[in-house]
């Protein structure tokens, strides 16, 4: 993890996003981020989606053990709206965020203009393609802050960027850990398997 990430300053407002690999660290660091909200005794609000399914049960979990209870949002804006009125946070957290629809990320921003929002998540699928719509909130222009994680490759050891599925299937959504995904490298990423693999370890 770089430097920039080990003081953590936390704005009144605005958008920070927490992107890299699988295995990176994302959602370590976005509890790092909620739990310096709760030192300053901000009121807090923590998110994911209801369609990621790596982790069951209403947590944010990361992979060295970490856990912590959050809101499971849908597709539905209103919804959403109406969480946020009730519980009327001064930051908001949120995880896997390539699971959530374009409309929800749209209005999430929003959001930032007025509160503090912190989100992690996959900007880029296996193959090395957009994954979801936080792409497009980066090319927007919209983020107060991007921390771009780095992973160690799990052939050479050299700064990870990419995520490599050790699996076949074309279905950009497919839950796993590190039985179907490791952090690769540029140099042994490979953005497509085999044709008629099964697995594929290159």
């Amino acid at each position: 993890m770089s430097d920039q990430t080990r003081n953590i300053c936390l704005p009144t407002k605005g958008l920070i996003l927490i992107i890299g690999p699988m295995f990176c660290g994302k959602s370590t660091l976005l509890l790092r981020h909620l739990v310096q909200a709760e030192k300053i005794e901000l009121r807090t609000l923590t998110l994911k989606p209801k369609t990621d399914t790596s982790v069951r049960g209403t947590h944010i979990s990361t992979h060295d053990g970490q856990s912590r209870t959050c809101h499971l949002i849908s597709d539905d804006v209103i919804s959403l709206e109406g969480l946020i009125f009730h519980e009327n946070p001064q930051a908001i957290f949120v995880d896997e965020v390539q699971f959530l629809s374009p409309k929800i990320m749209a209005k999430i921003s929003e959001i930032s203009l007025t509160r503090l929002v912190v989100m992690a998540g996959l900007a880029e699928d296996f193959r090395g393609k957009d994954f979801g719509a936080l792409p497009e909130i980066i090319r927007g222009g919209k983020p107060l802050k991007i921390l771009h994680l780095t992973a160690a490759c799990a052939r050479c050891g050299s700064p990870a960027l990419h995520t490599q599925r050790l699996t076949q299937g074309k279905n950009q959504i497919s839950p796993g850990g590190a039985e179907q995904y490791e952090p690769r490298c540029d140099e042994c990423w490979s953005p497509q398997p085999p044709e008629g693999s099964v697995s594929w370890n290159v």
